[in-house]
């Protein structure tokens, strides 16, 4: 009888763990597909300042990169997870900056819309 019940619960052990690895990446966000128009792109306050909200349900921005690769064009990655319904806000030199890329959608700075 031992012999016989040791690989069930061996398997019930494993398909446990992945089982809580996947709920666990999913409430973090791993699994999530991510595009630009689950994003919403736009000017703050004044022209300098961006805000970036998430119109995804249940999700919220946790964490950002960016980079540029010496052109006219701020390169942006968002982190989203389900357990924080956080905004980013964050300024930005638009003499050196001309547009923003978000998961492969450019916006020209110069034509954001004012926040409401």
């Amino acid at each position: 009888m031992k012999d016989r019940l040791s690989p069930i619960l061996f398997t019930l052990i494993i398909l446990a763990i992945v089982f809580g690895a996947w709920f666990a990446g999913n409430r973090q966000g791993w699994f999530l597909r991510k595009t630009s128009d689950d994003f919403k792109v736009c000017f703050n306050r004044n022209d300098t300042v961006i805000s970036i909200q998430s119109k995804i349900p249940g999700y919220g921005i946790t964490g950002w990169s960016t980079n540029r690769n010496n052109d006219n064009i701020l390169h942006i990655d968002i982190n989203v997870s389900r357990s924080s319904r956080n905004n980013m806000v964050f300024k930005i030199d638009t003499a050196n900056i001309q547009y923003l890329e978000l998961y492969g959608k450019m916006y020209p700075v110069k034509e954001l819309p004012a926040c409401q």
